[in-house]
C-alpha cells in the first residue's frame, strides 16, 4: 500500500484499519501489508496483520500533474470501496462486497 516517493494521505490509514478489522482474527493473520511510505506507518496497521514497511524518501511535488491527479482519484476509488464492504454469510465462505444491504 502506498507509492514509492509518496506519503500515503493519513485519511487512507482509517480506512484501511476498519476494513481490516471487519475481517475474522483468523483471516487477518493470513494477510500481510506492503506499507510503502515516506515515514514509519507500520504502527497505523501493526496490531492487526504483520506490516512489512518500505520507508522512501518523499519526492518533491508535482502539482496538478496527471499523474498526482490519478492516483488521487484511484485513492479515492479505494477509499470509496472500502468504506462501501458489507459482510454477506454463505455457509462456510464469507463474501465481501460493495453492494447495498437489500441484496444480502
Amino acid at each position: 500500500m502506498g507509492m514509492s516517493g509518496r506519503p500515503v494521505p493519513p485519511e487512507v490509514w482509517p480506512v484501511v484499519r476498519q476494513a481490516l478489522e471487519r475481517l475474522p482474527e483468523a483471516d487477518r493473520a493470513t494477510l500481510r501489508v506492503l506499507a510503502i511510505d515516506t515515514t514509519s506507518s507500520a504502527d497505523h496497521l501493526a496490531d492487526l496483520v504483520t506490516v512489512d514497511q518500505v520507508i522512501t524518501e518523499e519526492a518533491p511535488p508535482y502539482p496538478d500533474s496527471p499523474t498526482d491527479l490519478l492516483l488521487l482519484k484511484r485513492m479515492q476509488v479505494l477509499l470509496d470501496s472500502l468504506r462501501g464492504l458489507r459482510r454477506r454469510e454463505t455457509g462456510a465462505i464469507t463474501i465481501w462486497t460493495n453492494s447495498p444491504a437489500s441484496w444480502a
